[in-house]
């Protein structure tokens, strides 16, 4: 006799196979595991917040240049003639360049014509006046005739004076058809060849100087602008040359090119043994009180606006926002909720987040 089977639609199927998965799922699966940062553990390295000594000093970069230099333009349009080529020395008064305009010259003889004329013609009435007074004191001219002579004699001398004007201006401009050199220097650039035409105040040639003074121009922060004095000697350092000189504050900003830019500040210094495009460092006294220092390293974001450390707090990282200031070799001056002899991470905070566990590498 055949045994009977168990069909799959016997009521009791489905609740026998609820169980066994309920009873598989409770003994193979694991424990869930908590994958949240705080739980992880980072390995990092760690520094302490120092006090920032009482005085230090900055370096600031600069390039020397010549005292007296610049462009040099001319004041009136035409075509160049001639200039000096780059190098050629100068002296002051020397004519540098000149301009072929050929209205000039005819301007300037038209002028001198002129005036020339009208004086001519102010000393014939001068002694037309001087025979009619003769003859009206002899009652040979009339009081009209007189007063007319004189009348002419006014009028001539005016017309005198406005012509001498004319020509003195047709004189200048053919002058400033020459370009002459107001110091002593060398020519560093040119800007056109002869032929090319140069409209007025087009600059022509650049020049340097060679007076006994360079000049290092630098920007400062407010924090030490303020502290600067005209006349001040402060120390310039030529790293190519290995050498320190004694420079003087010749030029303070007293206002920046806008909010939150910097200010400059010129120094000048002695040009006997240096050059003009010499790298310079301008060395900067600053005065501190209880400013603290970590290392550059241990900033995150330093040009951002949030930059921030870690702080070592109980085995966990906890995220400290600063404000940071000047440079101190390879620490950096900071601001925010830290006191000196905390420990702030510098390594192994490629992956760290505020609240994370962390194992001290010593």
């Amino acid at each position: 006799m055949a045994r009977p089977t168990l069909a799959v639609s016997h009521p009791l199927f489905p609740r026998l196979v609820a169980v066994l998965t309920l009873s598989l799922a409770g003994c193979g699966s694991p424990a869930p595991v908590d994958s949240s940062p705080a739980a992880s553990v980072e390995r990092v390295r760690i520094a302490t917040v120092t006090v920032a000594p009482n005085a230090s000093q900055l370096a600031f970069p600069g390039t020397t240049q010549a005292s007296d230099g610049g462009d040099l333009a001319f004041q009136t349009a035409g075509r160049l003639a001639s200039r000096l080529d780059i190098g050629q020395s100068f002296a002051r008064g020397e004519t540098l360049a000149t301009l072929d305009n050929p209205r000039l010259q005819p301007t300037v003889d038209a002028a001198r014509q002129r005036v020339e004329q009208l004086r001519q013609q102010r000393l014939q009435a001068e002694r037309d006046l001087t025979r009619v007074q003769a003859l009206r004191d002899q009652n040979a001219a009339t009081l009209e005739e007189m007063e007319q002579v004189r009348s002419a004699l006014a009028a001539l001398k005016a017309g005198e004076a406005a012509a001498r004007a004319q020509q003195l201006e047709a004189e200048q401009l053919l002058a400033e058809a020459q370009l002459t050199a107001p110091f002593a220097g060398t020519v560093t650039r040119s800007y056109a060849d002869p032929g090319e035409f140069i409209p007025a105040g087009t600059p022509v040639l650049a020049a340097a100087g060679t007076g006994p003074q360079l000049e290092v121009e630098i920007v400062l922060p407010e924090s030490l602008i303020m502290a600067r004095q005209l006349g001040e000697l402060i120390p310039v350092h030529f790293p190519l040359l290995d050498q320190t000189v004694n420079g003087r504050i010749v030029e303070v900003a007293t206002a920046a090119a806008g909010a939150g830019r910097l200010f400059p500040m010129v120094v000048s210094v002695p040009g006997a043994s240096l050059r003009a495009g010499l790298t310079a460092e301008v060395i900067i006294p600053v005065a501190r009180d209880h400013e603290l220092t970590v290392p550059l390293r241990a900033v995150i974001d330093p040009g951002s606006h949030e930059p921030h450390v870690y702080r070592l707090t109980d085995g966990r990282a906890e995220r400290v926002r600063v404000r940071v200031g000047d440079l101190l070799g390879e620490r950096i001056v900071v601001s925010g909720d830290l006191q000196a002899g905390d420990s702030v991470i510098t390594a192994g905070l490629t992956r760290l987040v505020d609240g994370q566990t962390v194992n001290v590498l010593r």
